[in-house]
């Protein structure tokens, strides 16, 4: 049994001295610099061979203590996550037991001193680790006094040497070279509908975060299924990153941050995949935590029934879906890479059957691999986003309700914004009711976000000092196409007069002028109704008439004007001074007594016709104006 404990113990020292440093590169660092698992029987062995230095040597190589975290971290090189948290009363039960102790000694009473390994750690141990994510250092490192674990598991290929020898063979490496351009070619015609402004961006993207990087943007792909854009994903995820380090996932509350997200500690890839379609608090909800997300320098983990801890924030994040409005896109954003995915390949099962063998591929997945890490530009600028029309699109359909309203009743009617603030508002909030929308909260709110785009008003003098706008549609629509408000399916021209709307002032002016014309319509009219003199008959009076009876012959006039009789078979128009009261008498008198009639008389007749029809004087007027 001694013998068996020396060789024992031989083996440990041997393992410990071996392994020590090849994990971390630190002497000063223990834990996890060791290759081989746990053993609770060496431990018990070590302490009851009273090896109390290498006891607490092999307890430091898979056992640390956190500065903010309850629990303590266990290193396991035979899992897959290595680094496995493990709760305090868990750690006692298990590994580092109340029980196991030593006596080592007895004091001057002669009472027995013992080392008891829990109280060691818990108590008297005084190293503590904090939890970090960094993809270029070791699973535990030291930097600045502080010792680190990493919760980054590490790349799934790392043995770039082994992967350039099998190149050596012609045939592989022409077969892999096709590869690898057939899944460009892909993202080229595919994901980028063969734009190359699209196209560069996202292959730096992808190189970039591939090879560890943060690129501070993310890529949204949307399109109808059968596109090819999952193949990609699915590629890079398993076959070129490895699980360890990517999460996909189709629930975008991962990015709530009062969420537990413990799945992406260690994570440099997060794809949201077929997010659905959202309603408008959905949208603002999801675009708020994405903004923080894909720019934030630290990501808060929580776990359930753990203590939260602060990490580096390395991921990366990938939108896939179905719909075109998953999100919602402003103007002013500067994350968000929206491309315009193409369905030309919809259908093309040979095309498919080729990219699914290449994309199943694990040489394929590693030679992608070490190209992004070779071919990666570190002076790539991220802020230059390529332009879209999806996200011109998803722009519009993200509009606030005032920008909105000028797009929709100005800019694609052809109209000048011209009037009061108080009258546009107004006509604002009619739209927001017809549209059943969430009117803007104030005038001034409404004018400051107009403010913000470059559409300003001014206190007219002409208008009491109010505010006013006076903005025509050349410049109104030149500052929504600068801002990217105007997409390829917006119809101008549905409304070509360019007249601004009437607004209630204006209209009140306009009513007081019609008023004023009234009333010097009625005062024409009145003069118009008074017969001339006498005097002022002229000799063309009687042709007058003439067509007067021309123009009422199927009107039944008075008895005392006849419009027309026949003699002897021809229709005579009676002249002015054969007119009578009596009918029968004018008809049977000659033309000869007609003209012997006094002037007197004639001119009594002349003032009764006068008198008997007000239309009949006002269109003899009429003919003498148009005379």
């Amino acid at each position: 049994m001694e013998q068996k404990t020396i060789v024992i113990d031989n083996e440990i020292e041997l393992r410990l001295k071996n392994n020590h440093n090849k994990t971390t590169g630190d002497t000063n660092i223990l834990f996890g610099s060791v290759e081989t698992p746990f053993y609770f029987e060496d431990l018990k062995q070590m302490v009851d061979d009273e090896k109390i230095d290498l006891a607490k040597r092999y307890i430091q190589n898979y056992f640390c203590k956190l500065y903010t975290v309850s629990g303590v971290l266990f290193w396991n090189p035979a899992s897959y996550d290595k680094v496995i948290l493990i709760a305090d009363k868990d750690v006692a039960l298990s590994y580092i037991r109340k029980d196991l102790e030593v006596v080592t000694g007895f004091d001057k009473k002669k009472k027995p001193i013992t080392w008891n390994v829990h109280e060691w750690f818990f108590k008297e141990n005084t190293d503590r680790y904090s939890i970090d994510c960094h993809v270029h250092k070791p699973p535990v490192y030291s930097e600045k006094g502080i010792s680190y674990i990493n919760s980054f598991k590490g790349f799934l290929y790392r043995d770039k040497i082994s992967f350039q020898k099998r190149l050596e063979d012609t045939e592989t490496k022409k077969y892999i070279e096709e590869g690898i351009q057939t899944i460009w070619d892909h993202i080229l015609q595919v994901l980028c509908s063969n734009n190359q402004d699209q196209f560069i961006y996202v292959k730096n993207w992808f190189q970039w975060m591939i090879s560890g990087y943060k690129t501070n943007t993310c890529l949204y792909l949307t399109s109808p299924q059968g596109t090819g854009k999952s193949t990609v994903l699915d590629f890079i995820s398993k076959l070129v990153l490895g699980q360890s380090i990517t999460h996909t996932v189709s629930d975008a509350s991962v990015l709530d941050p009062n969420s537990f997200n413990s799945e992406l500690s260690g994570k440099i890839l997060l794809v949201l995949e077929e997010l659905p379609s959202s309603n408008t608090g959905q949208w603002n909800k999801i675009s708020d935590n994405l903004k923080n997300f894909i720019t934030g320098s630290t990501l808060l983990i929580k776990g359930k029934y753990k203590e939260n801890y602060s990490i580096k924030n390395v991921i990366n994040t990938i939108i896939s879906s179905n719909h075109r409005c998953a999100i919602k896109i402003e103007n002013s954003d500067r994350r968000i890479v929206a491309t315009d995915v193409s369905n030309c390949k919809i259908g093309d099962t040979n095309y498919f059957d080729k990219l699914h063998k290449l994309t199943n591929d694990p040489l394929i997945g590693e030679a992608f691999f070490w190209e992004c890490v070779q071919q990666r530009d570190p002076s790539f600028d991220f802020r230059k986003i390529p332009k879209s029309e999806l996200k011109t699109d998803i722009i519009c359909d993200s509009l606030s309700l005032p920008i909105e309203f000028i797009k929709e009743e100005y800019v694609l009617k052809n109209k000048s914004l011209t009037g009061l603030l108080k009258q546009i508002f107004e006509a604002c909030t009619k739209y927001c009711e017809s549209k059943n929308k969430t009117k803007p909260k104030s005038k001034r709110a409404f004018s400051s976000e107009l403010k913000n785009i470059g559409i300003e008003s001014y206190n007219s003098s002409k208008h009491n000092n109010h505010v006013y706008f006076d903005i025509a549609h050349e410049k109104l629509k030149d500052i929504y196409i600068k801002k990217g408000y105007i997409s390829s399916t917006d119809e101008f021209g549905l409304q070509t007069n360019e007249q601004p709307i009437n607004h209630i002032e204006e209209l009140q002016n306009e009513i007081k002028l019609l008023k004023e014309k009234i009333s010097q319509l009625e005062s024409e009219n009145l003069k118009l109704k008074t017969p001339p003199p006498k005097d002022e008959l002229e000799d063309g009076d009687i042709e007058i008439l003439k067509n007067t009876h021309n123009l009422l012959n199927n009107f039944k006039g008075p008895k005392s004007y006849p419009r027309k009789y026949t003699k002897n078979g021809k229709e005579i128009y009676p002249k002015y001074n054969d007119l009578s009261e009596s009918e029968s008498e004018s008809e049977s008198e000659s033309e000869s007594e007609s003209e012997s009639e006094s002037e007197s008389e004639s001119k009594n007749k002349k003032k009764t016709i006068m008198d008997s029809d007000d239309d009949t004087t006002e269109i003899i007027n009429k003919f003498r104006n148009n005379k």
